[in-house]
């Protein structure tokens, strides 16, 4: 008979085995958590679907229903997780807010002249504009004249929007020198005018770069902030 090492009497039988593997093993998720990550997951789906329906088919097209329909959610999900079509605008007006704090927000502005900061700046904000939650915003905005809901969500928009503006001119401009209302006035022109191009865009529903006009603008800024810094040697970059 085979002598048995004194280690085999220790064996774990597979019941042992499973119960010790769960032991150390990550905790599962709470079924509480897997909901919310759900919820959260079919709400950015909801407001993801709001904006492609008013970019591409306009705010009046956009309805609940087809909103619904392309976040492959019922009707009874988004009513769950919005209650009304108003709560869905106001969930898109949030998104570009929340994208022009961030802009706002930047530590480090590109570049370290001038003229670098309004090019980059310039760039920023045209591809900015061109997105669909920005165009489901100008949509909402275009619409405000027929309804007090969209009036107010277009009069929050704008005035989140002038902040972020502000805060730019002060983070990207005030350090070169350049005094901060002129740096606003200047920033207004600018956003004005890529405004009203991604507006034609809308309003004649065709593509368009608008590649001459923007260096006009661009031109016209660094012009206007070069003048208004005071110092050739901010203006040209240290060496």
């Amino acid at each position: 008979m085979t002598a048995r090492h004194h280690s085999d009497y220790y064996e774990i039988s597979p019941c042992q085995a499973q119960m010790r593997n769960d032991a150390t093993a990550t905790p599962a998720r709470r079924p509480a958590e897997l909901r919310s990550e759900r919820s959260r997951a079919s709400r950015r789906r909801v407001i993801d679907a709001t904006i492609a329906c008013i970019a591409e088919d306009g705010f009046a097209r956009a309805s609940t229903t087809r909103i619904a329909k392309r976040a492959g959610v019922t009707w009874g999900v988004l009513q769950h997780q919005f209650g009304d079509k108003a709560s869905m605008l106001e969930a898109v007006v949030d998104r570009v807010l929340a994208a022009g704090a961030v802009m706002a927000d930047e530590k480090r502005p590109p570049g370290r002249t001038v003229e670098d900061r309004v090019v980059a700046l310039e760039r920023i904000l045209w591809r900015g504009f061109q997105t669909p939650t920005y165009r489901a915003l100008l949509e909402i905005q275009l619409d405000s004249e027929h309804g007090d809901l969209n009036a107010d969500l277009a009069e929050r928009a704008a005035r989140g929007l002038t902040k972020s503006r502000e805060e730019i001119s002060r983070r990207w401009f005030e350090e070169l020198g350049v005094p901060r209302r002129q740096s606003r006035a200047a920033l207004g022109v600018m956003v004005g005018g890529l405004r009203g191009f991604a507006l034609e865009v809308i309003t004649s529903r065709r593509a368009g770069r608008f590649d001459k006009e923007r260096k006009l603008i661009v031109a016209a800024v660094i012009r206007a902030l070069g003048e208004g810094d005071g110092s050739d040697r901010k203006r040209k970059g240290t060496r």
